[in-house]
């Protein structure tokens, strides 16, 4: 989970194969994107993108990171998990 604003966060769902913003407050879903694997970490970068890691699929996706939206932008594959 990350800190994107000061009611909002970025959260990976493992069980669900996903990335979502929350309303901090409400916890209300404002915006969710699945994902081919199941994500386990993740952390901001500049620019309003975060990275995701999918261990299982050896990717790292980097995606924008708007409140109403998530658009996957670039992959990065690796070598084991």
């Amino acid at each position: 989970m990350a800190i994107l604003s000061s009611c909002n966060l970025l959260v990976a769902d493992w069980g669900n194969r996903s990335v979502k913003v929350m309303d901090g407050q409400t916890g209300r879903l404002l915006s969710q994107i699945q994902l081919p694997g199941r994500p386990r970490s993740l952390c901001l970068l500049p620019g309003d993108r975060a990275a995701v890691s999918l261990p299982d699929e050896n990717v790292i996706h980097i995606m924008s990171v708007l409140t109403d939206e998530l658009n996957l932008l670039d992959r990065i594959n690796v070598e084991g998990k």
